[in-house]
């Protein structure tokens, strides 16, 4: 028995062809733009860390952590990086630099957060995160964010928690909450 195709069912094969394709070169424009974003967010010293790294401890609830590595699809990342299959969970403006541990001292004394242009500059950069679609937590804490950045900041609407220095102004942390429904908007 001959297998035997007519032009119909040939048509219709290229076009879910083309449309997977299609598909799959948005997700990965998609990717390329995140990965241009989170590369040039570190090189001026901002913290990345992507959904990987945050897990869920029984004893310590949410945890982030750079240290973990992706643990699937290792053989595709190689080829499309890890931007295709990972979106940005949360962005410090700051580098944080771990401190050594003291001879003598029981206790972890924790990273401490070092100015970077970043977190000098920060009102220039914000537009930067508009690349990154499911990032969870920004930290701005340390920086020198100003009101200047409210309409730009209001756009990252899939953010859940924003940090804010605490000199920031009461009046726009109101604004903030209000252009970002879902977010909890606080100052530290």
């Amino acid at each position: 028995m001959r297998l035997r195709f007519n032009l119909r069912a040939l048509l219709l094969v290229v076009l879910l062809a083309s449309l997977l394709s299609g598909w799959f070169a948005l997700q990965l424009a998609d990717a390329r733009r995140q990965a241009r974003a989170v590369e040039r967010l570190q090189e001026l010293g901002g913290t990345v860390y992507y959904d990987f790294h945050h897990y869920v401890d029984d004893d310590l609830g949410g945890v982030l952590s750079g240290s973990r590595k992706p643990q699937t699809w290792r053989w595709a990342r190689r080829w499309v990086g890890d931007d295709y299959f990972n979106r940005v969970y949360y962005v410090r403006f700051v580098e944080e630099t771990p401190i050594p541990q003291q001879p003598g001292f029981m206790h972890f004394l924790g990273p401490v957060a070092t100015p970077t242009p970043l977190s000098r500059e920060a009102d220039r950069h914000v537009a930067l995160l508009h690349n990154l679609p499911d990032l969870h937590t920004l930290d701005l804490a340390s920086t020198t964010v100003s009101e200047e950045s409210i309409p730009e900041l209001a756009k990252l609407t899939s953010l859940k928690l924003l940090w804010l220095p605490t000199d920031f102004p009461a009046e726009g942390l109101e604004r903030l909450q209000e252009l970002l429904p879902g977010c909890d908007v606080h100052r530290r």
